[in-house]
């Protein structure tokens, strides 16, 4: 899943002037961003401006450069005696 093209900016990713303060962020695993008219894979660092990393960061696309990643799981897991039930109705 990609990110949208416009950033908290309104302007494409990467797009900001040199006035604009910057940010170094790591893509998050298995997500993908388009920055600078170039897809970025995860693990990638690239340079955003820093309203765009808080905008890719809230959308957890992006983690601080030396942060480590956010915990991924495969979801709940259930016992047989405490997970959900199928029950045929009518007998």
């Amino acid at each position: 899943m990609a990110a949208g093209k416009d950033g908290a900016s309104g302007l494409p990713l990467g797009a900001q002037g040199a006035t604009a303060t910057e940010e170094v962020v790591v893509v998050a695993p298995r997500r993908t961003v388009r920055a600078d008219g170039k897809r970025h894979n995860p693990g990638s660092a690239i340079t955003v401006s820093a309203a765009d990393a808080a905008f890719l960061r809230r959308g957890g696309f992006v983690v601080s450069s030396g942060a480590p990643p956010p915990p991924v799981g495969n979801g709940p897991t259930y016992a047989p005696a405490t997970g959900p039930m199928v029950t045929k109705a009518g007998g």
